[in-house]
């Protein structure tokens, strides 16, 4: 198999997802009007894009590869295990003061966490390190894409349109249902009813995100390509934006999962499809540091909200002025564990399963 071109306008993409998901948990937009309100109030959405993104970027790579499940499944724990971990380690302590002080119930919950199980179990999706749920979620994808992809790929490739539909409805429909029926009452983003959390966390309700993704890439492989791809990235960005403007004020949560995955699928292979304007090295750089940027958010939060508190001269995160240092603080950090922790530890155990591999066959 000849090799594959290295798409770093995704990994760039990947930054900016994160971004928005950084500019969400920051509330600045609250009281806002317009499109700040609008991209702020929805950035929950980028988990969406990741969600899509994840299952492109495995189809891409995997279809028409020989592969064991074993080295798929090796290099997916190389990949996600060593950063997730050390989120954990460093919110530990906020989560040990919140059991001290009983504003948190001691429970089985926190097990399930380090186990990446976390996502289903409402009570325990935002328990510890509450960004982990999502890659709680992208495990059962990735425990699941050895098994599923092939059948998944060949039924799409007989009816492309009709499965890219179901797969869109099947994405969108619980959360929308919700929205509309709210079943639970009143709800907004920060609330925590059990059935919205199941619709909003559960990995069988995300999954069809991440296999719309999967039929994305699939006909990525097979020529699909998007013409004029710079005009229509931007034209494609903008009608995002207009959208999230014009479902501001829809109840919660109708934007929360696949509502928007043909847009982000859109955007997603235009960029595929011309990206090497986008093949800058400094972004690639943030992109593939974004993993760390999402998953040491909580703990990095917590930090910088625990020193602004002590030190009058930084401003709390709270205030545009603060949540650019903040930010601007995390993605450095980001970048210092991609480069001397999530790089090496990959390394490292992709080796050392690769080593574990051959003892095995030589027994």
């Amino acid at each position: 198999m000849t090799d594959l071109k290295k798409l770093s306008g995704l990994t760039v993409m990947r930054f900016f997802a994160a971004a928005w998901v950084y500019f969400f948990h920051s509330r600045l937009w609250v009281g806002q009007r317009g499109w700040i309100a609008a991209l702020g109030s929805a950035g929950y959405a980028g988990v969406s894009v990741f969600f899509v993104l994840s299952g492109f970027i495995l189809s891409y790579n995997y279809l028409g590869r020989d592969y064991t499940k074993r080295e798929f499944w090796s290099a997916r724990v190389a990949r996600i295990v060593p950063v997730y971990w050390l989120s954990l380690v460093l919110t530990a302590p906020y989560v040990a003061a919140k059991l001290i002080t009983h504003e948190s119930p001691l429970s089985a919950n926190l097990i399930l966490t380090p186990l990446f199980l976390q996502s289903w179990s409402p009570a325990a999706a935002l328990v510890w390190n509450p960004p982990a749920w999502s890659v709680s979620t992208e495990v059962f994808f990735y425990l699941l894409f050895p098994f599923a992809v092939r059948p998944v790929v060949n039924w799409f490739r007989n009816r492309p349109v009709s499965i890219l539909l179901l797969l869109w409805i099947a994405s969108a429909v619980p959360s929308v249902l919700y929205a509309l029926f709210h079943p639970e009452g009143f709800v907004d983003e920060s609330s925590t009813q059990a059935w919205l959390e199941i619709v909003k966390f559960n990995p069988l309700f995300r999954l069809p995100e991440f296999l719309f993704g999967v039929c994305i890439g699939a006909g990525f492989r097979d020529g699909w390509r998007v013409p004029l791809p710079k005009l229509v990235i931007p034209c494609c960005i903008a009608s995002i934006c207009l959208l999230l403007v014009a479902a501001q004020h829809a109840p919660f949560p109708m934007l929360h999962n696949g509502l928007l995955a043909p847009f982000f699928g859109l955007l997603i292979l235009s960029i595929a499809s011309d990206d090497a304007w986008l093949d800058w090295r400094p972004l690639v750089v943030l992109g593939e540091a974004s993993y760390s940027l999402y998953i040491l958010a909580s703990p990095l939060g917590d930090l910088y909200h625990s020193i602004s508190k002590r030190v009058d001269w930084i401003p709390p995160s709270s205030q545009a002025g603060g949540f650019a240092l903040y930010l601007t603080l995390s993605v450095a950090c980001s970048v210092l564990v991609y480069i001397l922790l999530e790089t090496p530890t990959r390394r490292w155990l992709r080796n050392f399963l690769a080593e574990r591999k051959q003892m095995v066959s030589a027994d």
